[in-house]
Parts: structure tokens; C-alpha cells; sequence
């Protein structure tokens, strides 16, 4: 295999294992330099969005996009991670199944919410998460998030099971806790499957630790598509001379002008083949040359 590849892979990672150990086998595939946007909880599974070599600087782009999840919520009692793997601090009645939709009313929209204590937050240059497993009593301030939309699944006590497309930084975790205080329980999230990043879809990924399907991805990736689903973006085709100018990091004169008023990532592309991503104010973000 090659020493380094350029691409950006959707996969799917198992629960049980950590966002890193979930590269493993892209590792193998793509090259010592790679990345991943949205890191998921250990307990958790579905999409990751892979980057490897040049396209490790998309990383930022993919990072503020939105993300639908699948969350199971199991009622009545609380850990200490909001997760399956903590230890229970917190016990209370399972409320009525009328009391939580009622309490879902208050969420519409967004909401001010704390990350958990067990969180890779930064307090004063330290993770929250080595805190809280010192003993530190951690105390992170909140922040504004928001559900695009909410739906209930199923409803089979003590575990509700719903659906949810959330802004970047949300924590399911921290909503089930938030859930349950509103209806004067406890609750903690047992299952959490991420279905969608921004446009990019887990029926549309490869197992995390399906080498060959991964190589397969690697050799069949086409960066302009791929990028071009993204919302904001405009394609500029360059000819030889402009996308040499490019590869040195100068923009040719006017070229941005032909950026529409709603564009945000610019493709400059040259027979087809991507060049160079930049913002709408002409900041190189990848330098992508011709794979």
C-alpha cells in the first residue's frame, strides 16, 4: 500500500471501542496521517467522517456540521458519566409517558445545556473528564445548543428511544440528564447510534474495521462530489497556468468574484481534478493538487 493516501472516508464505527481505535484499519489503509470529525463515546456507534493525508485540513469544515442520532434513555436512574459505564449516583421514579412528552415541549428549539462532567471539555488546560475521575468537582458552563428536530421511536419502560437532529457541541448524554430533571426523574443514555453528519449518511458507510472495504473507499473517493454536498459551496474551474498559482498559494486576480453572495468553501478545480478548498475570503484551507 501507499505511504499516504488522500480521501476522506465514512465509517462506521461498533460500540465498545474509542473514536482512535476506530481508525485503526483506515490507519493501515490511508497512512500515519489521518484525522476524524465528531468524536463518538466509546459506548456508542454509527458515522465517523475519516481524513487522511492533505485532507486532514477539511477536519474543521466537517466539524460544525449537524448530527441526527438514535438515543436510547433508560429512566430511574442516573450515573455518574450519563452513560452505561458509570456507576449509578442517582435513583428516582420512572415518570408517565405523559409527563415526558410533556417535558420534550420545553426543549423545542435550544436550550442552554452543560456538557457532562465526564467530558474531553477543557477547564483551565486540563479535560474535564481527568478532573472528574481525580475527584475534582467539575463545574462547566453552558452553553447554547440546538435540536433541529425530535421524535419519539418508541416508548417501553423504563427506556424511551428517539430520534434527533442537534447542532454541533449538543450532548445526548447531557439531554437525557436534562430530560429527567424536567419531569422529576433521573435518567442516563444506555444506547447511542449517530446516523448523519451534516449530509453524509452511516447507510452510506464502511465498517471501521473492514480493511478491504476501506481500501476500496479510499481508491473510489472523488473530492469535488463529495465536498460539493456540503451546503455553501461553489466549484471556480481554473485553467493550468492559475491552478500552478494556486498550488503557491496565490489566488489569482478576480477569481473569488465568481463566488456566489451565499458561498462559504470555494473548490478551485482544474480538468475536473480538485486543486485548492479555500473560504469565501480566499483563506487556503487544503491544498489538494491532483491526488
Amino acid at each position: 500500500m501507499a505511504l499516504e493516501n488522500n480521501a476522506v472516508v465514512l465509517l462506521d464505527k461498533e460500540p465498545g471501542v474509542t473514536s482512535f481505535s476506530a481508525l485503526s484499519s483506515f490507519r493501515t489503509a490511508a497512512g500515519r496521517r489521518c484525522g476524524h470529525a465528531g468524536t463518538l463515546d466509546k459506548f456508542a456507534s454509527g458515522l465517523l467522517i475519516a481524513f487522511s493525508g492533505r485532507y486532514t485540513r477539511l477536519n474543521d469544515v466537517f466539524m460544525g456540521l449537524d448530527k441526527r442520532y438514535e438515543a436510547t434513555v433508560e429512566f430511574g436512574k442516573e450515573t455518574d458519566s450519563l452513560d452505561p459505564e458509570g456507576l449509578i449516583v442517582r435513583e428516582a421514579e420512572v415518570p408517565s409517558f405523559d409527563a415526558i412528552k410533556n417535558a420534550l415541549h420545553s426543549f423545542n428549539g435550544g436550550y442552554l445545556q452543560a456538557p457532562p462532567a465526564y467530558s474531553a471539555v477543557h477547564i483551565d488546560g486540563k479535560r474535564a473528564y481527568q478532573r472528574a475521575r481525580n475527584g475534582e468537582e467539575v463545574e462547566i458552563p453552558k452553553r447554547q445548543v440546538i435540536i433541529h428536530s425530535l421524535d419519539i421511536i418508541s416508548w417501553e419502560p423504563p427506556f424511551l428511544k428517539i430520534d434527533m437532529k442537534v447542532s454541533k457541541g449538543f450532548y445526548v448524554r447531557s439531554f437525557a440528564r436534562d430530560l429527567a430533571n424536567e419531569c422529576s426523574s433521573a435518567a442516563y443514555l444506555c444506547a447511542l447510534r449517530r446516523t448523519s453528519i451534516g449530509p453524509y449518511c452511516v447507510s452510506e458507510a464502511v465498517s471501521s474495521g473492514d480493511l478491504a472495504g476501506i481500501v476500496r473507499k479510499i481508491a473510489e473517493f472523488e473530492p469535488v462530489p463529495f465536498i460539493s454536498r456540503l451546503d455553501g459551496v461553489t466549484r471556480i474551474d481554473v485553467d493550468i497556468q492559475q491552478a500552478e498559482r494556486l498550488a503557491n498559494g496565490v489566488i489569482p486576480d478576480g477569481l473569488l468574484g465568481e463566488a456566489g453572495e451565499n458561498c462559504s468553501i470555494v473548490l478551485f478545480c482544474n480538468d475536473g481534478r480538485l486543486c485548492s478548498v479555500t473560504d469565501r475570503n480566499g483563506r487556503f484551507i487544503c491544498q489538494a493538487g491532483t491526488r
